[in-house]
């Protein structure tokens, strides 16, 4: 990395970042290969950067099932991803900053449908966020919790709800609370 924390960037040309004008070809050492993995880091935003990672992630899931077959001759099936996003306390921004984050990613990987699930039973505002007051009586999860051993494609496609390119999941309507 040259001093201003650019990839390699001095403003020289030469991509080696001491500002010398020289040109400095090397391999990449076993250390610097996870840095591959991820964006870099310079002017780009979080979300931009975390896109990027996910794209990586896909195409190199992809490249490893891409001929492959399971037992019974059947292609693999991507592996869903999963990103928990947890917050310290109440009121600290988990709902929204994740109600973005899910956006961005629905956004950018349209092949793929994404499911963002609130399962903060107490402060969960996903409701708020993409649906206000209807969606206060909008089925949530807490209408499966009785019926887990009899779950089915249809009883799980009825608390989903369909905003835009994103699936939701509701926490528990503040009714189920109550109860």
């Amino acid at each position: 990395k040259g001093d201003q924390g650019d990839d390699y960037e001095d403003g020289d040309g030469d991509g080696d970042g001491d500002g010398d004008g020289e040109d400095v070809l090397r391999e990449i050492s076993p250390s610097e290969e996870d840095d591959l993995l991820l964006p870099p880091v310079s002017r780009r935003s979080v979300s931009q950067k975390l896109v990027m990672a996910l794209h990586r992630a896909e195409r190199l899931q992809n490249l490893l099932h891409s001929n492959s077959q399971n037992l019974h001759g059947e292609p693999f099936l991507p592996k869903p991803k999963v990103i928990s996003v947890i917050g310290s306390r109440g009121g600290c921004g988990v709902s929204l900053f994740s109600s973005y984050l899910a956006h961005l990613v629905s956004r950018e990987l349209k092949d793929q449908s994404v499911l963002m699930a609130d399962f903060d039973v107490e402060e969960g505002d996903l409701r708020m966020i993409f649906g206000g007051q209807e969606a206060l009586r909008a089925r949530g999860y807490g209408e499966l919790i009785d019926v887990v051993d009899e779950l089915d494609k249809d009883m799980i496609g009825r608390v989903i709800h369909k905003v835009g390119d994103l699936n939701l999941l509701f926490s528990p309507s503040p009714e189920q609370l109550l109860d």
